[in-house]
C-alpha cells in the first residue's frame, strides 16, 4: 500500500522479504506511464471484522460501544437514550483523534487500538473512514430482530391480531402469511423472496431468548425485500394499539430510508443525505420506544447506533452502493467452485478458476465498452471436444463441476 501511494513498484513484499528477480527488476519504477498513484479511501465491513482487523477497544461488546464517537452503554452518553441528529453522542465524534497517524501516534484515549495492526500503517489511513457495512447492520442486524417481532402478533394464536391470516394454529397462520406474501411479491415484481414463513420465525431458539432470524430462515436481500409487504401489513392495523402504531412507523421509515438510498446515485446530494438521516432518526426513535415499552418482544442492539453513523456520517457516498453484498456473493461462488475440486488441490484450484472467471467477466465488460458485445450477459466459453464428439458449453466459473448450481441460477432467472 505504501508503494501504491507512492506510485512506484515495491522493493520488498509486505513482510520485508526480497521479491523474486522479475519483480525486483521493476523496484522503484513508476507503476504507470503517467505516474498515477493509489489512495486509501475507506474500509467497510461487519462490526466483528472491524473490531478484529483494527484491534479496537471501543466496540459492541465493550462499555464504550463505538469507535467513531464516545457513546457508551449506560451513563450520560448511553447510545439507547437518543437517536436524533442533535443527540449528545453526536457532539463527541472522533474525527480529530481518528485522523491521527498510525504507529506511535495511534488514536489516543478509549478509542486507541488494543494491539498493533498493520492497517494503521497504510498511508492516509483514517479511523473515521472505517465505516459499518449497511448489509450487516440493517439486514443481518436489525431486520433479523424486527421482522419476527413484527410477525409474532399476527402468527401466534391468542395475540389478538389474526388479521388476514386465518387459522387456529401457528402453522396454519404461517402458511396463510406465506401465501399473502408471495402474492404481494408477484403483484409488485419483488425479487428475491424468502421461501416460506414458518413457525420457527416466531419461536425463540431458547426459552426466554429474544426472537431472531438467521440466514437459514432468510438471506439478507430477501429480508430487505420484505419491507414493502410488512409496511402494508402493519399500516392496516396501525390503530389497534400504541405498539402497533410505533411498529408501523418503524417499518415505514426504514423502508423510506432504503428507498432513498436505492434510488440515489453513487454520491448523495445534500437533500438525499438529509432525507435518509431523517427517516433513520424517526425509525430508530420508534424502535427505542418499542424496546422501552415492550422489552420482551423488542430489543435495541448496538447496531441501531451503528445505523445512525451510516445514515449521518457516510461522507464518501451512498452506503447502498458500497455494501458487502458482492463480498458475500464471492464467498458463495468460491464455495461452489470448491465443491467441484479435489480435496488435496482445492485451495490452489479455487484461486485459479476464480481468476479465470474474473478474467472472462472483465473481458466481456471491455467488449461491451468497445461495442463488440451488446450486453453483459452470461459469459460462456466454447470448449471444443475431439472430432466426432459433441461441442460442450462450459459456463465460466465452476464449469462442468457444478451443474446443479447452473440449473439453480437458470431457475432464478439469472
Amino acid at each position: 500500500m505504501a508503494a501504491l501511494a507512492a506510485g512506484v513498484h515495491p522493493c520488498a513484499d509486505a513482510k520485508g522479504r526480497p521479491l523474486d528477480p522479475r519483480r525486483a527488476a521493476l523496484a522503484g519504477q513508476p507503476l504507470t506511464a503517467d505516474h498515477l498513484c493509489g489512495a486509501w479511501v475507506e474500509m467497510r465491513g461487519n462490526w466483528e471484522f472491524l473490531r478484529d482487523a483494527l484491534a479496537l477497544r471501543s466496540h459492541f461488546g465493550s462499555s464504550n460501544v463505538c469507535h467513531l464517537c464516545r457513546a457508551t452503554k449506560g451513563g450520560e452518553l448511553d447510545f439507547t437514550a437518543d437517536f436524533s441528529r442533535g443527540a449528545a453522542t453526536r457532539a463527541t465524534l472522533l474525527q480529530d483523534a481518528a485522523d491521527a497517524p498510525a504507529g506511535a501516534n495511534a488514536p489516543a484515549g478509549a478509542n486507541a487500538p488494543a494491539g498493533a495492526s498493520p492497517l494503521y500503517k497504510i498511508p492516509g489511513f483514517s479511523l473515521w473512514r472505517c465505516m459499518f457495512d449497511l448489509m450487516h447492520t440493517l439486514e443481518l442486524g436489525l431486520l433479523q430482530r424486527i421482522v419476527p417481532a413484527t410477525l409474532e402478533p399476527f402468527l401466534k394464536p391468542g395475540r389478538g391480531l389474526g388479521g388476514p391470516f386465518a387459522g387456529t394454529t401457528i402453522q396454519a397462520r404461517s402458511h396463510a402469511a406465506t401465501q399473502a406474501y408471495v402474492g404481494f411479491c408477484h403483484r409488485n415484481g419483488i425479487y428475491p423472496r424468502v421461501k416460506a414463513i414458518t413457525s420457527q420465525w416466531v419461536t425463540p431458539q431458547k426459552p426466554g431468548a429474544a426472537l431472531q432470524l438467521s440466514q437459514s430462515h432468510a438471506k439478507a436481500a430477501a429480508l430487505r425485500r420484505m419491507l414493502p409487504w410488512l409496511c402494508e401489513l402493519t399500516a392496516v392495523h396501525a390503530e389497534v394499539s400504541d405498539e402497533a402504531r410505533l411498529r408501523a412507523t418503524l417499518l415505514r421509515e426504514l423502508h423510506a430510508m432504503d428507498v432513498v438510498w436505492d434510488k440515489a446515485p453513487r454520491f448523495l446530494t445534500s437533500e438525499q443525505a438529509a432525507a435518509a438521516a431523517g427517516h433513520c432518526e424517526l425509525a430508530l426513535d420508534a424502535l427505542r420506544q418499542l424496546a422501552a415499552g415492550w422489552p420482551g418482544r423488542w430489543k435495541l442492539p448496538p447496531k441501531a447506533h451503528a445505523l445512525t453513523h451510516i445514515a449521518c456520517d457516510s461522507i464518501l457516498g451512498n452506503p447502498r452502493v458500497a455494501h458487502c453484498y458482492q463480498d458475500e456473493d464471492f464467498v458463495g461462488r468460491a464455495k461452489r467452485i470448491w465443491a467441484g475440486c479435489h480435496g488435496l488441490t482445492a485451495q490452489r484450484r479455487v484461486q485459479q478458476r476464480y481468476a479465470l472467471l474474473t478474467a472472462l467477466r472483465l473481458s466481456a465488460r471491455y467488449e461491451v465498452k468497445l461495442g463488440i458485445r451488446r450486453t453483459r450477459g452470461p459469459v460462456r466459453a466454447r470448449v471444443h471436444a475431439p472430432s466426432g464428439a459433441e461441442t460442450q458449453d462450459a459456463a465460466s466459473g465452476a464449469g462442468a463441476a457444478d451443474p446443479a448450481g447452473r440449473r439453480a441460477k437458470r431457475r432464478r432467472g439469472q
